[in-house]
């Protein structure tokens, strides 16, 4: 999302400079259709609550991620997770969706209104998988994707070259690659009865891609996207601390502990949390280089893109730890022995 960021910063000096050439521009603008892909798999991560630690960054993220594609964040998830449940049956929604599509491949010449057309449908069918306690996000999601599209329409009424350069252009390249994308996932899978969850392995193709396109669609960003199993530990990790997040401060508030000390004891444990990982890095690192298992240069170089890629994550890692010195929120049970 950085790189798109980016990306579009550059589409838009470009394109409000006086000697505009569109020779000079289109590279960029294939580019940036090639990362709206990367945005797109950051809507879809998000879904699954995958993209970033705590639920409303992540889906805060998410709903900006789907209103650029004009989908409904809230809407997509359970419509999305449904399509999980019953891939490729006779109820799948992406099935009751491509049902009402024009039964011909000459639908892919129509790639941006396909895609729009797309975003519409699974907002409109979601509806119904929708839980009475998500309506109203829903509906507040729609009135965001109203908002953008009056904004786009200004813009395109003030700024028409910029908003066509750094966006309607990347969009309709981005719409006829993701069409391939999307279509190729489960192209030519048997439809099922209604019945038990089937196998990934039988309902999915594998779709092979340069590796340079695709770093620059899932790795582009400076978020990292890693499914290891040390980052799905980690991720697990985080998901049980965040559960019983509350239970210190509670105790803490009832018991009447002064703001003064809370923060003294909390500064003292990071600062030991943080000699603590330091030391074993700073070990593990000489071990590794005295064995001959990595150069000192190497070290040096994966240390500066493991900050270059998680940077973001560093910074929200840091917002969480500062918020720790706001006042605690008055929800602690009272009489506590």
């Amino acid at each position: 999302m950085m790189l798109c960021v980016l990306n579009s910063t550059a589409i838009a000096w470009l394109a409000t400079h006086e000697a505009f050439v569109w020779l000079a521009v289109a590279p960029l603008i294939v580019l940036q259709a090639i990362l709206m892909i990367g945005v797109q798999e950051i809507k879809h991560q998000g879904v699954h609550r995958q993209f970033l630690v705590g639920t409303r960054l992540n889906d805060a993220v998410g709903v900006f991620a789907a209103g650029i594609f004009a989908a409904n964040f809230v809407g997509y998830r359970y419509f999305h997770l449904e399509h999980h449940r019953k891939t490729c049956q006779a109820d799948d929604p992406e099935g009751l969706m491509y049902e009402q599509t024009w039964p011909t491949r000459w639908i892919s010449l129509l790639g941006a209104a396909e895609q729009l057309w797309v975003a519409i449908s699974t907002n409109r069918i979601s509806r119904r998988y929708l839980p009475p306690h998500a309506v109203w996000r829903w509906r507040w999601n729609n009135a965001l994707i109203v908002v953008f599209a009056g904004a786009l329409a200004f813009g395109l009424y003030e700024v028409p070259r910029l908003v066509v350069c750094v966006y309607l252009l990347p969009y309709c390249l981005f719409a006829w690659m993701d069409f391939w994308l999307t279509q190729a996932e489960h192209y030519g899978v048997r439809i099922s009865a209604q019945g038990p969850r089937r196998a990934p392995c039988e309902i999915t193709t594998d779709v092979r891609l340069p590796k340079a396109l695709s770093w620059l669609i899932l790795r582009g960003g400076l978020l990292s996207t890693s499914a290891s199993p040390q980052t799905r530990l980690w991720r697990w990790h985080c998901a049980e601390e965040v559960a019983h997040q509350h239970v210190t401060t509670d105790l803490l508030q009832a018991l009447g502990v002064p703001y003064w000390q809370r923060i003294f004891y909390f500064l003292a444990a990071s600062a030991l949390m943080t000699f603590d990982v330091l030391r074993h890095l700073h070990g593990f690192a000489r071990l590794d280089v005295a064995r001959g298992r990595v150069s000192t240069r190497q070290l040096g170089w994966a240390t500066g893109r493991l900050l270059l890629r998680d940077g973001a994550n560093l910074a929200l890692l840091a917002a969480g730890w500062a918020a720790y010195f706001l006042p605690l929120k008055t929800n602690a049970v009272a009489d506590c022995k």
